[in-house]
């Protein structure tokens, strides 16, 4: 895998052609990433977390990051304030959950709410969602990089 430094010196050297569309291809490719993460997610299939209020869903987008006129990276992941987005690509250890904002967390329980100022949290396994991803289009992204900086440098 090339360091920032070898990627940098690679995007100085192309025409500004081949860097459109790369850049172009980069955003292509986020679009496809996420919209697969958010497949996942709404469907609960392969294993993943299944979204109940598609907050975590929302918050899951691409972003390519530049340098001046260099594309540097591509990052797909959660962006925004979903605080159990880690617990759930990552996994959790049971643990305590305390009421801090309010008095009480609330929850339902088959057909009442309950109240408690703390509940012992039994943990979760990682789901993997974003990463399991990025795995499977490192490959295919990598190929369609490379075939658009050929487009940009001799054409379609």
């Amino acid at each position: 895998m090339s360091t920032v430094a070898e990627l940098q010196a690679k995007l100085e050297r192309m025409p500004n052609a081949a860097l459109a569309e790369v850049y172009k291809e980069m955003l292509l490719i986020g679009v496809d990433a996420v919209g697969n993460i958010k497949q996942r997610l709404s469907s609960g299939a392969q294993g993943g977390p299944r979204s109940r209020t598609g907050l975590l869903s929302r918050s899951i987008q691409s972003k390519v990051l530049n340098i001046g006129d260099e594309v540097i990276s591509l990052q797909v992941g959660v962006f925004g304030g979903v605080p159990y987005a880690r617990a759930l690509e990552e996994g959790s250890k049971a643990h305590r959950i305390l009421a801090t904002v309010s008095r009480a967390l609330r929850f339902r329980v088959q057909d009442r709410f309950i109240f408690r100022k703390s509940v012992q949290h039994p943990g979760n396994r990682a789901y993997h969602f974003i990463s399991d991803e990025a795995k499977a289009t490192e490959v295919s992204a990598r190929e369609r990089l490379q075939a658009a900086a050929l487009r940009g440098l001799y054409g379609a």
